[in-house]
């Protein structure tokens, strides 16, 4: 029972990726995994940067502003180390974007990153449990809004990648928590009961901003796949216009070619039977033009082909004109009526 609860409460604290999206990016759960750990890592880098900036510029000015009460040799390494620190974060980004081969370092980032990510909670905390000066309120008040700013100011970079947030904020309100207690001497009940107050609203509000993170990156993650989807559909297409328009373009330049080499034995099946029509008498005359017609109607016929062949290559175009059906049905009436009379079928 109690180790169903713990799992229990372990999956709450690691949100697992939804199900649909595996289907739509048509991935498997361990890579999709491995994707979304370094865009994690990728945008925590990102954004790492102006957050030791920033965190720096709070260094100086809780230094500047407390040097005449705990200031010493001790101050001055403490700064100094995190200039160097700060430095060493800035150059790390630079370094991680500038990895050609991240797919088979990120375990490597990774582990730099956590350790980077520790020092400078261990940094903070050494202020706090050092630095605090009992009796000292302003030490106090002013050491604890650093604290306190840095802490709270570093879950919304740090909420992208949880386990930078499971070991940045113990390392930075431990050691502080630790002092007070050393201090004041309270109660241990209750300064536990505080610490784990305020480790919960960190913890929730992390987690929170951890599943939106996420949901982002899924929905990236989304949008690349079905621009992807997009691109390769737009090539298939322009892929099978281009075969549909070299067939096209070939069947023409073959109807061409067939057309020319149909015109040659028309032509003369044409001047044979100009010169029958010459030499046969009335009984076979109306005979022969309705061959001459027949040709005349085959040769129409190529020609219709070759027109239809430059249709579909849209090299042509179309002009209406005027057709006499009467004149059409008469030459249809010529052609079929010999071989319906042979059936016994009116025409």
């Amino acid at each position: 029972m109690i180790f169903s609860a713990i799992k229990r409460l372990k999956t709450i604290f690691e949100p697992n990726p939804p199900e649909a999206t595996n289907y739509h990016l048509h991935l498997s759960g361990a890579r999709l995994a491995s994707k979304v750990q370094l865009r994690q890592l990728s945008v925590l880098k990102h954004r790492t940067t102006a957050v030791v900036a920033i965190r720096m510029l709070l260094y100086l000015i809780f230094t500047l502003t407390c040097w005449s009460y705990v200031g010493g040799w001790v101050m001055a390494l403490w700064l100094a180390f995190n200039v160097m620190h700060t430095l060493a974060s800035m150059k790390s980004a630079d370094d991680f974007f500038n990895e050609p081969s991240m797919d088979k370092r990120f375990h490597y980032w990774k582990n730099r990153t956590l350790q980077m990510i520790l020092v400078s909670g261990l940094s903070i905390g050494f202020a706090g449990f050092y630095f605090m000066v009992p009796d000292n309120v302003i030490v106090e008040m002013i050491l604890l809004a650093m604290i306190v700013g840095v802490t709270f100011g570093s879950v919304p970079l740090y909420a992208i990648w949880l386990p930078a947030l499971w070991i940045f904020v113990p390392a930075t309100l431990l050691p502080t928590i630790l002092k007070l207690v050393l201090i004041y001497q309270p109660s241990l009940f209750i300064a536990l009961f505080w610490t784990l107050i305020l480790f919960l609203i960190i913890f929730y509000f992390g987690v929170r901003l951890n599943k939106i993170y996420l949901q982002g990156i899924y929905r990236s993650f989304e949008r690349e796949f079905l621009m992807e989807q997009l691109i390769f559909q737009r090539q298939k297409a322009d892929y099978i216009r281009e075969a549909s328009e070299m067939a096209i373009s070939a069947r023409t330049r073959f109807f061409a070619a067939a057309n020319h080499d149909l015109r040659q034995p028309l032509q003369a099946m044409g001047i044979f039977i100009s010169i029958l029509q010459g030499q046969a008498d009335q009984q076979a005359k109306p005979l022969i033009d309705n061959l001459s017609k027949a040709c005349n109607t085959v040769a129409t016929l190529v020609d219709q082909i070759l027109i239809i062949s430059k249709l579909d290559s849209k090299t042509m175009k179309i002009r209406p004109t005027e057709v006499s059906i009467r004149s059409m049905f008469s030459e249809l009436a010529n052609e079929f009526t010999p071989m319906a009379e042979q059936k016994g079928v009116d025409f």
